[in-house]
Protein backbone atom coordinates (compact mmCIF):
# COMPACT_ATOMS: atom_id res chain seq x y z
CA UNK A 1 0.00 0.00 0.00
CA UNK A 2 2.82 2.41 0.85
CA UNK A 3 4.49 1.75 -2.50
CA UNK A 4 1.25 2.60 -4.29
CA UNK A 5 0.92 5.84 -2.34
CA UNK A 6 4.54 6.75 -3.06
CA UNK A 7 4.06 6.05 -6.77
CA UNK A 8 0.89 8.14 -6.83
CA UNK A 9 2.72 11.01 -5.16
CA UNK A 10 5.53 10.77 -7.73
CA UNK A 11 3.08 10.78 -10.62
CA UNK A 12 1.29 13.84 -9.25
CA UNK A 13 4.65 15.55 -8.75
CA UNK A 14 5.55 14.84 -12.38
CA UNK A 15 2.29 16.48 -13.44
CA UNK A 16 2.92 19.57 -11.32
CA UNK A 17 6.53 19.83 -12.54
CA UNK A 18 5.31 19.65 -16.13
CA UNK A 19 2.70 22.32 -15.41
CA UNK A 20 5.40 24.60 -13.96
CA UNK A 21 7.81 24.02 -16.85
CA UNK A 22 5.22 24.55 -19.57
CA UNK A 23 3.27 27.42 -18.05
CA UNK A 24 0.64 28.64 -20.52
CA UNK A 25 1.55 25.86 -22.99
CA UNK A 26 0.59 23.13 -20.50
CA UNK A 27 -2.96 22.46 -21.71
CA UNK A 28 -2.04 22.16 -25.40
CA UNK A 29 1.07 20.09 -24.70
CA UNK A 30 -0.95 17.68 -22.54
CA UNK A 31 -3.57 17.46 -25.28
CA UNK A 32 -0.88 16.61 -27.86
CA UNK A 33 0.96 14.06 -25.73
CA UNK A 34 -2.31 12.71 -24.38
CA UNK A 35 -3.51 11.90 -27.89
CA UNK A 36 -0.45 9.69 -28.40
CA UNK A 37 -0.80 8.00 -25.02
CA UNK A 38 -4.52 7.46 -25.53
CA UNK A 39 -4.08 6.03 -29.04
CA UNK A 40 -1.46 3.54 -27.85
CA UNK A 41 -3.55 2.57 -24.82
CA UNK A 42 -6.53 1.88 -27.03
CA UNK A 43 -4.52 0.01 -29.66
CA UNK A 44 -2.75 -2.23 -27.14
CA UNK A 45 -5.52 -2.54 -24.56
CA UNK A 46 -3.46 -0.81 -21.89
CA UNK A 47 -4.24 1.70 -19.19
CA UNK A 48 -2.90 5.22 -19.71
CA UNK A 49 -0.07 4.86 -17.18
CA UNK A 50 0.95 1.52 -18.71
CA UNK A 51 0.92 3.06 -22.19
CA UNK A 52 3.09 5.96 -21.02
CA UNK A 53 5.54 3.51 -19.46
CA UNK A 54 5.66 1.58 -22.73
CA UNK A 55 6.36 4.77 -24.72
CA UNK A 56 9.12 5.96 -22.40
CA UNK A 57 10.69 2.51 -22.06
CA UNK A 58 10.76 1.87 -25.80
CA UNK A 59 11.93 5.34 -26.84
CA UNK A 60 15.44 5.71 -25.41
CA UNK A 61 16.12 8.60 -27.78
CA UNK A 62 13.30 10.64 -26.21
CA UNK A 63 14.64 13.70 -24.39
CA UNK A 64 14.04 13.89 -20.64
CA UNK A 65 11.32 16.50 -20.86
CA UNK A 66 9.51 14.48 -23.49
CA UNK A 67 9.40 11.51 -21.14
CA UNK A 68 8.20 13.78 -18.35
CA UNK A 69 5.40 15.13 -20.54
CA UNK A 70 4.32 11.65 -21.68
CA UNK A 71 3.91 10.60 -18.06
CA UNK A 72 2.17 13.86 -17.12
CA UNK A 73 -0.26 13.39 -20.01
CA UNK A 74 -1.08 9.89 -18.78
CA UNK A 75 -1.74 11.29 -15.32
CA UNK A 76 -4.02 13.95 -16.82
CA UNK A 77 -5.93 11.30 -18.76
CA UNK A 78 -6.27 9.18 -15.63
CA UNK A 79 -7.05 11.96 -13.17
CA UNK A 80 -7.79 15.25 -14.93
CA UNK A 81 -7.61 18.28 -12.71
CA UNK A 82 -7.94 21.96 -13.47
CA UNK A 83 -4.91 24.16 -13.11
CA UNK A 84 -4.72 25.85 -9.74
CA UNK A 85 -6.41 29.25 -9.84
CA UNK A 86 -4.49 32.39 -9.05
CA UNK A 87 -5.40 34.87 -6.34
CA UNK A 88 -8.05 36.44 -8.57
CA UNK A 89 -9.63 33.00 -9.12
Amino acid sequence: MLKALALTAQLLEIRETSRALLGPDYAQTMKDYGAVVSALAEAKGLGFIEAAHWIVRDSPEMPGRGALYVIAAAVELTDPTPAPKGPRG
